[in-house]
């Protein structure tokens, strides 16, 4: 039988804009979309290290374009020299860390002037502008601070747990255009904004890491590469995401086997009885077979 080969993933003749694209989940979201294609634009604050993620993409047809979000002019600037596009991914984000008690306004100002404000303004421009098309895909990267409070990130948590709210909503408004919204919401990931913690040691690190189903933190190509490109990764279902857990499993292990290898699962410790976080290797070796004309 002769086999097809097919990628649903492909981005071939797609437009992206990726915010925050000067390091971290950012620049591995932009490297990778060109990987698959895509024709990027890239935009952040910091020109050198917006120039290095450029360096490092495939492809012909991106752009790189400097602009601070949080000021309404810069968004206006660069959603004037944007053409339609196809996907956007907001990465562009801040995280401060500091007890409840010593909280100024100014933080308060600052901290929801980036997470917040900025990826809002900046898709409410976007649509205005009608730069949108139908059937495009928006993604918010948020993160699990939003559901999983630790002590000193208040600002930073309530920040991604307002950006989830709003993608709801907004998902809800674009649906009649086939306009799909969406938030990833990663764990621990090693990027600059990891290392600032000046709380944390390195044998601290480690210790937190031991506690993790693959026993370290992601990396910011985690977020997108694994998953997308040809290479095996990992598919963890975790008890948070009881659609996912109820739907995916059955999916995975009655008809896809071949795909997707358990590795393990770890039972809940909490005095609720939850089901367990699963972890599955993925291979996406996506290859359709050629029906034969009758």
């Amino acid at each position: 039988m002769n086999r097809l080969s097919y990628n649903p993933f492909s981005l071939e003749n797609k437009t992206f804009l990726v915010t925050g694209a000067s390091s971290g989940i950012g620049r591995s979201i932009a490297v990778e979309c060109s990987r698959l294609g895509a024709s990027v634009y890239i935009t952040a604050r910091n020109e050198e290290r917006l120039c290095k993620t450029l360096s490092q993409m495939e492809g012909e047809g991106h752009q790189m374009i400097l602009s601070d979000l949080s000021e309404e002019g810069d968004i206006d600037l660069l959603v004037n020299k944007l053409p339609p596009l196809d996907g956007v991914v907001h990465c562009a984000g801040i995280q401060e860390r500091m007890l409840c008690k010593m909280l100024k306004s100014s933080d308060i100002e600052n901290i929801m002037a980036i997470n917040f404000n900025a990826p809002i303004l900046l898709q409410r421009t976007l649509l205005r502008k009608k730069k949108i098309s139908k059937g495009a895909s928006i993604v918010f990267i948020a993160s699990r601070a939003a559901f999983a409070p630790t002590v000193g990130n208040a600002l930073y948590a309530a920040s991604k747990g307002a950006i989830l709210s709003y993608a709801k909503v907004l998902g809800l408004e674009l649906a009649s255009r086939q306009i799909r919204v969406n938030s990833i919401c990663p764990a621990m990931v090693w990027t600059d904004l990891t290392r600032k913690d000046e709380t944390k040691t390195g044998a601290d690190y480690n210790e937190v890491q031991k506690s993790y189903p693959l026993q370290r933190y992601g990396k910011p190509e985690d977020i997108l590469q694994q998953l997308i490109g040809q290479k095996a990764t990992h598919v963890i279902i975790d008890h948070w995401f009881r659609h996912a857990y109820y739907t995916l499993y059955p999916l995975i292990s009655t008809h896809y086997p071949e795909k997707f290898k358990f590795v393990g699962k770890f039972e809940s410790r909490g005095a609720q009885q939850e089901p367990p976080t699963l972890i599955f290797e993925f291979h996406p070796d996506w290859t359709k077979p050629e029906t034969n004309a009758q």
